[in-house]
């Protein structure tokens, strides 16, 4: 079954130490960036 972003990022951060930057802005890993 498929986890949210957010949901990952719980799991991820049990695990290993999360910069606060890449916490801030859940929507940045999951929408495309465009250059």
């Amino acid at each position: 079954e498929p986890i949210t972003g957010d949901e990952f990022r719980a799991i991820l951060s049990e695990f290993v130490e999360i910069p606060v930057e890449n916490r801030v802005a859940p929507a940045a890993t999951a929408t495309p960036v465009t250059v």
